[in-house]
């Protein structure tokens, strides 16, 4: 069975304001937290600044799995929006 991933409305939030803010490009992040529980989102840049793709930057990326591994937190998530 697949578990949950549990979302606060702050991060949620986060992940909006990210999306209105990088459109009509898509947006792009990470989600890392213990658990199911995201406790951080990491804004990603998208390289591509494409309407259709996304590609993470490479170094923003890199920096949050550093980030994540320092807080001892794991991966949870991966996301992108879908221009209109």
């Amino acid at each position: 069975m697949q578990a949950e991933l549990k979302l606060s409305t702050q991060i949620v939030a986060e992940m909006r304001h990210h999306v209105f803010d990088c459109a009509p490009l898509e947006a792009c992040g990470l989600l890392s937290g213990r658990s199911e529980r995201a406790e951080n989102v990491f804004l990603i840049t998208n390289a591509t600044q494409s309407r259709v793709r996304f590609r993470m930057d490479t170094q923003e990326q890199y920096n949050a799995f550093l980030q994540i591994e320092d807080q001892g937190q794991e991966l949870l998530g991966i996301f992108h929006s879908h221009s209109k």
